[in-house]
């Protein structure tokens, strides 16, 4: 399974909560994966280098070379962090990321994708018609994309989401790095996006983070680490309804809750609708019209 993060402008810290959500994802029977698919270079590697000894190999260059894509091929190209989370490491070099990423190619994201006893958070950078990463949030489960939720930012939002539904990119939900000027549940609602979360803006917290890697004893604490959990949860909660006969609801960061219903083009998936409290959504809508959404191929 894929959940692919990405950005839309800057760095708002997609890189942190791709790590994060690993760190917090509560299945560990599952082998918890975050992939470095950023065209403009990877950072973990030099980032964590110091605390958790890792370098840039195995990692991304390698795994493009595999001519099958499972479990076990992942551990061996991946290297081990604290919690029993792995990492895939990409180079610096965008030339060589670049060339590592079209290796992988269709037939490798497939298998990643439907690898069940796989949850690999794929860290895209920044999202564009253009990326060669582009192939992950295609196949993801769910695409999230990090914003701070300032205007200059979230005035990209609409025209990106219209443009990823049809490119083919299924269930984008936003995330917010904190909710100030804006909040993140008003800015899916006024962009049509049909899911919000709001990650801690705890720049203390992210900084020692970068320094001493996930085995910091106060992320579990921290504002970052508790926002990062609630995500996780909620995601992890909907995933694990994906074929069930009573989806389960998503149920946001901020406590609100969705309606899952099969989507359109993806049968056996429930959809992710975040309600608006107030606005009641009708979980049979066809075009999202009961809640001011677009139609963003959630919906039955």
């Amino acid at each position: 399974m894929i959940i692919a993060v990405g950005s839309v402008k800057g760095s708002p810290g997609a890189t942190t909560l791709a790590t994060l959500l690993v760190w917090a994802w509560p299945n560990n029977d599952m082998v918890r994966l975050v992939v470095e698919a950023d065209p403009d270079g990877g950072v973990l590697a030099p980032r964590w280098h110091l605390s958790d000894g890792i370098g840039w190999e195995p990692g991304l260059v390698e795994l493009s070379t595999l001519r099958t894509l499972d479990s076990a091929a992942l551990i061996r190209t991946s290297q081990q962090l604290s919690n029993g989370v792995r990492v895939v490491p990409a180079p610096p070099n965008r030339d060589h990321l670049s060339a590592a990423i079209t290796g992988i190619g269709e037939r490798g994201i497939d298998a990643l994708a439907a690898a069940r006893d796989v949850v690999a958070i794929v860290d895209v950078g920044r999202v564009h018609a253009g990326s060669p990463a582009l192939g992950f949030a295609r196949r993801a489960a769910l695409t999230l994309l990090v914003v701070h939720p300032t205007l200059e930012q979230t005035q990209l939002l609409g025209p990106l989401g219209e443009q990823l539904e049809q490119l083919g990119c299924l269930n984008v939900s936003i995330v917010g790095r904190g909710d100030t000027p804006h909040l993140p549940a008003e800015i899916a609602d006024e962009m049509g996006f049909a899911a919000s979360f709001t990650m801690a803006n705890d720049s203390r917290s992210a900084a020692l983070l970068d320094s001493q890697g996930l085995s910091w004893r106060g992320l579990r604490r921290s504002q970052l680490g508790r926002s990062s959990r609630n995500i996780a949860e909620a995601i992890s909660r909907w995933t694990e309804s994906l074929n069930p006969s009573q989806p389960t609801p998503l149920a946001s960061s901020d406590g609100r809750s969705g309606t899952a219903a099969p989507a359109a083009r993806q049968p056996a998936a429930p959809s992710l609708v975040d309600i608006i409290p107030g606005r009641p959504v009708s979980p049979g809508a066809s075009n999202g019209t009961s809640n001011g959404h677009r139609s963003t191929g959630f919906d039955s």
